[in-house]
């Protein structure tokens, strides 16, 4: 996926000496691309979901495409489903059993910008930008539905996944995830109330983890403000779902001292005191 030189094909048989051996000029700019049996799913940036026949890879041809609502930033293909990061379209779920004749399946609306897809399982985890990893449930590809979600201290713009593991690509690191447990939240799990833990660890050098409970979907903020009430930093600004949530603070760039961490959701607000001491 070259940006706006489309897809560029190498033949890598020899890795330290690669070559090339062709290209399809995309009309948009290409994000991603991923290669499933003769074809290649082509994420062409405004330009939509683009279906390359590249059985001959010195000559390959347009399929099909699918024009999605978001701008295409990233694909990845499981069975016959094409799973689209549609940027502020979140996830689009695409049948491509007939490349040439795709179809809509359904959708997901990620709470920020989904810039990556990976599926493993029932399950398809979405680096969603400012909103960091996504989890969707998609057993019933017409009716995907939240599990959970994890705040990254970045920019989450692509994840891979093996075993208990998710490994995100978070702008400026990477940041490793363990899922203990991934299931879709029943009733009982659902917080009855809103409340925010104190952070761990406290006190902290570079980093530490703010934990927060939501028992509805809500429009939430959690600002940083130094002992003199001046905010030093905005972690969260964004709607988040009902449940349990995360976000790791990186304060490497922070000076020591005492420092106040508020969370307004709605009506509700309430702050807590965090220590750095480097």
């Amino acid at each position: 996926a070259d940006g706006s030189w489309g897809l560029q094909i190498i033949d890598i048989s020899d890795p330290a000496q690669p070559n090339w051996v062709g290209d399809y000029d995309t009309p948009g700019s290409a994000m991603g691309v991923f290669v499933s049996g003769d074809y290649a799913y082509v994420a062409d940036y405004y330009s939509d979901l683009k279906i390359i026949d590249i059985s001959d890879p010195a000559q390959p041809n347009w399929v099909g495409y699918y024009d999605t609502p978001g701008q295409t930033r990233g694909v990845f293909i499981s069975g016959d489903y094409a799973y689209v990061a549609d940027g502020f379209s979140g996830l689009q779920i695409i049948d491509i059993s007939d490349p040439a004749q795709t179809s809509w399946v359904g959708g997901y609306d990620t709470p920020g910008y989904a810039w990556g897809a990976f599926v493993s399982g029932h399950y398809a985890y979405v680096a969603d930008r400012d909103s960091g990893l996504q989890i969707i449930d998609i057993s019933d590809p017409a009716e995907p539905s939240w599990v959970g979600g994890y705040d990254t201290p970045g920019s989450a713009r692509g994840v891979f996944v093996s075993g208990d593991y998710a490994y995100v690509a978070d702008e400026y690191s990477l940041i490793i995830l363990r899922f203990v447990q991934t299931h879709v939240d029943q009733p009982d799990d659902i917080p009855h109330r809103f409340s925010l833990s104190q952070n761990y660890p406290n006190p902290f050098n570079t980093s530490t983890t703010i934990q927060y409970n939501l028992p509805i979907a809500s429009d939430l903020t959690i600002d940083i403000y130094d002992i003199l009430g001046r905010k030093v930093e905005t972690l969260v600004s964004l709607k988040k779902p009902a449940g349990s949530h995360a976000i790791i603070w990186d304060a490497k760039d922070i000076p020591s001292g005492i420092y106040f961490y508020k969370i307004q959701a709605g009506n509700y607000s309430q702050s807590k005191k965090c220590v750095i001491l480097k």
